[in-house]
């Protein structure tokens, strides 16, 4: 992130770009993590599950 991002406490304020991009990065790793659940099955190897999260 750029410097001067901060508050007096040191906090890093982020702007509505950057929240909106936090957003859908959150979306996508919440459908891979369901799409990895749901294909979790006795007998999947983790190479499949490792080319399905990709």
């Amino acid at each position: 992130m750029a410097a001067g991002n901060e508050d007096a406490k040191g906090i890093t304020v982020k702007s509505e770009r950057e929240l909106d991009l936090m957003r859908e990065a959150g979306s996508i790793i919440a459908e891979a993590k369901a799409a990895v659940k749901d294909a979790l099955a006795p007998g999947v190897t983790s190479l499949e599950m490792d080319a399905l999260a990709e």
